[in-house]
């Protein structure tokens, strides 16, 4: 009877990529006798709060890994914003959820916004000093007293006009109370 041999594995094979949902799977192969051997990957770490993106000239931060991120930063050279809903960065769709304080700060070119639907803060003073701001759409419903409030538009232009979903009008005039809500 002759003596039983060791496996001689090969260096192994990604069969299945790691993600950040799933683990993936190695697989190694005997160069003697064919058999196989399957070793797991872990799945991909999100990336921490605090990580920064920098998508179409503005700054995004993770506030919630591998879920949400705030507007931090814009470009001051731009005329019109649009604030996304989502932004996909590294493989990772994130919701945007807030924008910073002073995250338009004495931003003198801009004269309109768009705020996207998921939109649930705006923080004070993040539209601070914008002279020539004349046009603010916000698409998102879920603003409160306590997320928003009309100091996130100190000093911007006189004549300021921020237009709302219809079904959240009455709420957000008390909101931006002072401030022209259509």
């Amino acid at each position: 009877m002759l003596p039983k041999l060791e496996h001689q594995w090969n260096d192994g094979t990604v069969t299945k990529r790691a993600t950040y949902e799933t683990a993936g799977e190695l697989t190694y192969r005997c160069r003697k006798c064919a058999a196989k051997r399957i070793i797991s990957i872990e799945k991909l770490a999100y990336p921490k709060v605090g990580t920064s993106y920098t998508i179409s000239g503005n700054e995004y931060k993770v506030s919630k890994p591998g879920a949400e991120v705030i507007l931090v930063k814009t470009s001051k050279t731009t005329k019109n914003v649009t604030v996304p809903a989502q932004i996909y960065a590294q493989g990772i769709t994130y919701k945007v959820t807030s924008i910073g304080a002073k995250a338009f700060n004495n931003n003198k070119n801009l004269t309109k916004v768009t705020i996207g639907t998921n939109i649930v803060k705006i923080n004070r003073n993040a539209f601070f000093n914008c002279k020539n701001l004349k046009t603010v759409t916000i698409k998102s419903v879920y603003l409160t007293r306590k997320t928003a409030n009309k100091k996130a538009f100190k000093n911007a232009h006189k004549k300021l006009v921020i237009r709302v979903p219809k079904k959240v009008k009455k709420i957000y005039k008390k909101i931006f109370k002072g401030l022209k809500v259509k």
